[in-house]
């Protein structure tokens, strides 16, 4: 599919669209009984009326702010506590519902949200858009040298959605632009640089937003050749998205990038990775706009020739970086900083809760891992806590790991059993600090000697 008609002048307009997929959503008049925590899959609600097992449900609790900074935020008490994982800034969810209690007056999700909901949160399911599906074709701009901007594929309420074996190209905006539950792109090929597509903002190739179970699998984005793209998958608002098994070539952003805007429990695993040296970071966490993000897992994957491999701002919270392969890194491999919200507990600032572990960094130019050296624009802290480093292989010609900071602001830390080059630099040690036995030798350090006695952090 090939347009006549030249696509949007504006790099963030929503002209230029190819192909729309548009569902229709109602509103059920049940209401919920009791409210709902993070990590809940049943609904407590008055009437079990219009509900039934296979729908598509969605919640959505806006905040009094829509897209403001951090300050704006906190000035409207909206609670953003990256030191608990709490975020009320963009609750939006969505699951499929496997059973309904006309008795118990209960409904039982698929899924366990990712969200806290209030008992005033509509309760809204996809009447129409459930199914639907796109394969085996090329869509794409007008033509080579094409430089306005298209949302080539634009996916609107849409439950179990199945895209396989499309390519797109010359989009100079979005390949697609992803909203619902349960869509799944399988072999998606986007190999060309787009000649419009490194000027100005909005250029995600992918962009799920309000989107629940999200699967991008075995597809192939860029090429060595050349690095005329921006952002290959960028997730915002979005829940439980899952890349799998996929190649990522030259870039001037980043392969996969959480947003910074509520998006929680993402998974990127089993792909290869090279976007090159003008990349921010082969995956990106959070926004400087836009504040902190998380929780999520990055495992298994190979990153080759990047500027950096792993970038976080803002305090992403409980980041599991696990299992890879770093190779031939120009800058640094792993870096990231914390906060010091005034929202969040004195003890808590700086908390990350991040476990770098059985990584093995190869060949790098620079740096290996550091962590607490640049600060936050909206609620600087120097320094990082509740981290656990361990395990990792690393081949580094400077500081294998720097975590900044004072001997007060950086604790809380497990460093043992590291292999590779041995320059790190820490801060001071202090009572719990857990950082024991880190004498300058082939390992930094042995595994505490009392270990915590719960497997996540308080």
């Amino acid at each position: 599919m090939q347009p006549s008609f030249a696509g949007e002048s504006a790099t963030c307009g929503s002209g230029g669209r190819l192909i729309g997929f548009t569902g229709k959503r109602t509103t059920l008049a049940a209401k919920l009984t009791s409210p709902v925590a993070v990590g809940d899959r049943v609904l407590r609600v008055d009437s079990t009326s219009g509900f039934a097992v296979g729908r598509r449900l969605v919640l959505f609790e806006p905040s009094p702010v829509s897209d403001g900074s951090p300050f704006d935020y906190a000035a409207a008490g909206v609670v953003q506590d990256p030191g608990t994982g709490r975020d009320e800034r963009h609750r939006w969810d969505a699951s499929q519902i496997v059973a309904v209690d006309s008795t118990a007056k209960t409904v039982t999700l698929k899924d366990a949200l990712s969200q806290s909901f209030s008992t005033a949160v509509p309760l809204v399911w996809l009447e129409k858009g459930n199914g639907n599906g796109l394969e085996s074709m090329t869509v794409q701009g007008r033509s080579a040298s094409e430089t306005t901007h298209y949302r080539l594929v634009d996916l609107n309420h849409q439950g179990g959605f199945r895209m396989a074996e499309v390519q797109g190209r010359w989009a100079n905006r979005n390949y697609v632009r992803a909203n619902g539950y349960d869509i799944s792109v399988v072999g998606f090929r986007g190999p060309l640089g787009d000649p419009g597509g490194t000027d100005g903002t909005c250029k995600y190739k992918f962009s799920v937003w309000r989107s629940a179970n999200f699967t991008f699998v075995n597809g192939v984005m860029g090429e060595q050749t050349h690095s005329q793209n921006t952002s290959f998958i960028t997730t915002q608002r979005a829940q439980r998205t899952l890349v799998r098994n996929s190649v990522f070539h030259g870039n001037r952003t980043y392969a996969f990038n959480e947003h910074g805007l509520g998006s929680r429990h993402y998974v990127f695993e089993n792909n290869y990775v090279a976007v090159g040296a003008l990349a921010k970071a082969g995956v990106f966490v959070g926004n400087s706009s836009w504040g902190f993000s998380g929780a999520g897992i990055i495992r298994n994957n190979t990153f080759s020739g990047n500027s950096r491999d792993i970038a976080m701002q803002e305090n992403g919270y409980e980041i599991r970086i696990l299992d890879n392969t770093m190779r031939g890194t120009i800058d640094r491999v792993v870096t990231g900083y914390g906060w010091g919200a005034p929202f969040t507990a004195p003890a808590l600032h700086g908390s990350l809760r991040w476990t770098i572990s059985g990584n093995r960094i190869e060949g790098a130019k620079k740096d290996g891992i550091v962590l607490g050296e640049a600060t936050s624009p909206w609620y600087p802290y120097g320094g990082v806590k509740d981290l656990v480093i361990t395990g990792n292989h690393l081949d580094v010609p400077g500081t294998a790991i720097h975590l900044a900071g004072t001997s007060t602001t950086t604790n809380r830390l497990q460093v043992s059993n590291n292999t590779g080059t041995n320059r790190y630099l820490k801060p001071p040690l202090t009572t719990g600090s857990l950082w024991t036995g880190n004498a300058d030798n082939i390992t930094y350090g042995s595994p505490t000697a009392v270990p915590w006695t719960q497997p996540y952090f308080p």
